[in-house]
């Protein structure tokens, strides 16, 4: 759910972003439903994922999985929100592999001040610090470097970074998605509880605090760190989404 705090020019922006993130597909974002986007490009066994825009639950999916769905939402009422749990109804036979994200939007005025700490500067990362960036990737679990989804260039937009001298504790980057600029952020193991991950990101947010896209940023309800950066900058909560896929069955 939208923070019902959240002010009404922001909630507007949101919902604009997920409008142009579905190429104004989605639906009436101000009454409640279910919107299935069928594309027939996409495989059978994809991640379906319902994503919180507005007051409705937008998804797009295959065309087998939105007949299915179709099929599941021909005896609710216009309003209903579709959940995973009636999704996974359609699987019965098939292992589920499913995941949650919870989402936040930066509305910049809510945004709290955040220091990087003694002896430590915030650096605007580009091409020409990529040996110090790949020594930094180089000190992180693979999960974590997976999951942070940060680096300089290419689909990134804008990549900074906390530093000690010449080493990076912690790194955070945007890139486009779904008509939002989504952040990643990756923090050295050696420097985690230290607040470098959440410098990084509070400093990435106010270089795009005037960006014409709605800054987000996602995390798994078990990241607890995650969590931690995202209250601690006062970003807004813009919803729960839920996602799942079928595994393959071993023969």
């Amino acid at each position: 759910m939208e923070d019902p705090s959240a002010d009404p020019a922001f909630v507007a922006r949101v919902r604009a972003c997920w409008q142009d993130g579905f190429d104004g597909a989605a639906g009436d974002l101000d009454r409640p439903g279910t919107t299935v986007i069928e594309d027939e490009t996409r495989d059978a066994d994809a991640w379906v994922a319902l994503w919180p825009a507005g007051r409705r639950v937008v998804t797009e999916v295959g065309s087998q999985v939105a007949d299915r769905l179709r099929t599941l939402l021909a005896d609710r009422p216009t309003d209903h929100l579709l959940s995973a749990d009636e999704v996974a109804g359609g699987w019965p036979d098939r292992p589920l592999e499913r995941q949650r994200q919870h989402l936040y939007g930066l509305d910049v005025r809510r945004l709290l001040p955040v220091e990087p700490g003694d002896g430590r500067r915030v650096v605007l990362l580009g091409e020409e610090d990529r040996p110090m960036f790949d020594a930094f990737l180089a000190a992180c679990p693979d999960d974590d470097r997976e999951e942070g989804d940060v680096d300089i260039g290419g689909e990134h937009e804008v990549t900074v970074g906390v530093a000690e001298g010449a080493r990076l504790l912690g790194v955070a980057s945007m890139y486009a998605w779904r008509g939002f600029s989504d952040i990643g952020v990756l923090t050295d193991p050696a420097a985690r509880r230290q607040g470098a991950g959440r410098a990084a990101v509070a400093a990435l947010c106010r270089h795009l605090a005037d960006h014409d896209r709605v800054v987000v940023y996602r995390h798994q309800p078990e990241n607890l760190g995650s969590r931690g950066i995202a209250r601690s900058l006062g970003l807004v909560p813009i919803g729960t989404a839920e996602a799942l896929r079928p595994l393959a069955v071993p023969g």
